[in-house]
């Protein structure tokens, strides 16, 4: 298999042209070019791929979560297709969970005196979920899917960085949601494999993103996570070009 050419998104962030009244819209923005990947030095991270559920049986969950039905939709339609080819071209695929909580750092956690009870417990209130959501969401809790058991499972940037070792692996297609949530904050998220010396590309249509009320017409959040993907992480493809290089290689 070992290097195939394929359609490449980045984002050209110079030079900026101070004759402008926004010197960053002389910029060259988005750019599209055929480069090389190395197949059998990649692998796509499955990162917290869990089953949304339906709406009728926790309502809660969707009015916190906006994206679920995004998240549904590129389940049933976009990663079936992906994985299929990734499989029958013996491509790695990982899959990146959280249930095992690893702590960040060994130190004692904070005293949770009084006032950050109240400040915590406003912010549940008022700002995520939201009180009334909050039973729907524990009793939902996660349910994986798309899981194969001959594929490694891993929780945190350490045992992604190892299995990686193992494999030969150097560059990471991560797909799962969000974008500008999980695939850059949770353990194992783009940022830290990046500063771990790993490339770190998405699938434009295998993700969604958290959006609020003021991007969730445009999706403008999904835009920014694509965006800070190609200009710190990595590159920017899109299905149908993974699709044509796989089902033509």
């Amino acid at each position: 298999m070992k290097t195939q050419q394929i359609p490449t998104e980045y984002y050209q962030q110079f030079d900026a042209d101070y004759s402008l009244q926004y010197p960053g819209e002389g910029y060259g923005g988005w750019q599209k070019k055929s480069l090389p990947i190395n197949l059998e030095k990649t692998a796509i991270i499955l990162m917290h791929i869990w089953d949304p559920l339906k709406i009728e049986t926790y309502p809660g969950s969707y009015r916190a979560v906006e994206y679920l039905n995004r998240a549904q939709s590129i389940i049933n339609n976009q990663l079936p297709q992906l994985l299929t080819l990734c499989r029958n071209n013996h491509i790695k695929i990982y899959h990146m969970a959280d249930e095992q909580k690893t702590p960040i750092t060994k130190l004692p956690i904070p005293t949770k005196d009084t006032v950050f009870k109240q400040l915590s417990s406003f912010k549940n209130n008022n700002v995520f979920p939201g009180k009334h959501n909050i039973d729907d969401i524990i009793k939902k809790g996660r349910s994986p899917l798309l899981i194969n058991a001959l594929e490694p499972i891993v929780y945190n940037g350490e045992q992604l960085h190892k299995q990686c070792l193992e494999d030969g692996i150097n560059h990471l297609i991560y797909v799962g949601f969000a974008i500008n949530w999980c695939l850059q904050f949770s353990p194992g998220n783009m940022n830290e494999m990046s500063s771990r010396g790993f490339i770190c590309s998405t699938i434009k249509e295998c993700i969604t993103a958290v959006e609020n009320k003021e991007s969730a017409k445009i999706q403008g959040h999904k835009e920014y996570g694509l965006w800070i993907t190609a200009l710190k992480n990595g590159f920017v493809y899109t299905l149908a070009d993974w699709v044509d290089m796989l089902e033509t290689k």
